[in-house]
């Protein structure tokens, strides 16, 4: 191809070697309806399975399809990076290898942009995947609400749709991709969520953990990163402040429990012990919470230029 597509469709590909063929072929069927250009880049992140065989297959008879393949495995965030970093459309959709959701629907997430939106992440209204799942990934979404002061129904959601300004914008790492639309909102896009179907795995099995970690170490790392730009002393000062006074709390246990008793008994030694201990460290650490700050502050105003400020402003068409 020569021309550059309307829509570039990112699709990172670990060890999903026997969904990629019908993957394929639902997702050209549908933009051939939407009469739509496009093109499709598989990311292998070093799958041990067919995954690169079957995809280099599809690049070989399919002048729209590119093939990108990790040297080793290295993750969702820096697979969608390399697939925008490729990218000729003027609008990229991501999505999963595993079938979970439906090519047929990424007019639905198209459609949304076309509103006016500049991200648009696709919200699974009945999951398919368990009741645990779905129960971690609903606590997920409360704690992201709650810290980025913004509903989010779905922000897991792999099946999204933005515009490229917005793909400028992102520099994913660890496992940021699940923040990206906290991301774009922080640089002042629009997102909107749209209700998408989701169907079991046809396939293989899930390659993530039933607690994701990673995911809450970003969201903290972000929150904090992204709280303390305009004014970071004064936040960590704040939260250390918080941290020695809970901290006392916990040191008065073993005080008033050797003051009361005059033997104590092994589990209310072992208690006493314990909450001395999480008293001690939850000083230390905000003790260090304003130092920290200051640190924070120094680097800020480094970065604090007129680019910086410019996307404090609202950008135009927002309500």
């Amino acid at each position: 191809m020569t021309e550059s597509p309307k829509v570039s469709v990112i699709i990172p590909a670990y060890n999903e070697e026997q969904s990629l063929v019908e993957l394929h072929r639902r997702v050209d069927a549908t933009f051939k309806e939407e009469e739509t250009s496009y093109e499709l880049i598989f990311v292998d992140d070093c799958s041990t399975d067919g995954t690169l065989s079957v995809i280099r297959g599809l690049e070989a008879e399919h002048d729209n399809v590119v093939v990108l393949s990790h040297n080793k495995n290295h993750g969702k965030s820096m697979a969608l990076m390399q697939g925008m970093d490729a990218a000729r459309g003027e609008i990229f959709v991501t999505m999963d290898a595993d079938l979970q959701e439906e090519p047929e629907e990424i007019p639905l997430l198209l459609a949304r942009l076309g509103e006016g939106y500049d991200i648009v992440g696709g919200c699974r209204a009945h999951r398919k995947d368990g009741v645990l799942k779905g129960a971690v990934s609903a606590l997920y979404n409360l704690l992201v609400s709650l810290l980025l002061r913004h509903v989010f129904k779905d922000i897991n959601c792999g099946f999204k749709a933005f515009t490229r300004e917005v793909a400028q914008r992102f520099n994913l790492r660890g496992d940021m991709h699940r923040l990206m639309p906290a991301i774009a909102m922080l640089h002042g896009y629009r997102f909107s969520e749209v209700e998408i179907s989701h169907h079991p795995r046809p396939y293989g099995k899930s390659k993530y953990f039933l607690l994701r970690y990673r995911g809450l170490f970003d969201l903290i790392a972000f929150t904090v990163l992204n709280t303390t730009q305009l004014r970071p002393f004064h936040v960590m000062a704040e939260i250390g402040f918080v941290l020695v006074v809970i901290a006392g709390l916990f040191l008065t246990i073993p005080v008033l429990t050797f003051s009361l008793a005059d033997e104590p008994g092994g589990l209310l030694r072992f208690f006493a012990y314990t909450s001395g201990l999480l008293g001690g460290l939850l000083a230390f650490v905000g003790v260090q919470c304003p130092l920290a700050g200051l640190v924070l502050e120094s680097v800020s105003s480094l970065s604090q230029d007129k680019d910086w400020r410019t996307r404090l402003l609202r950008r135009s068409g927002w309500k």
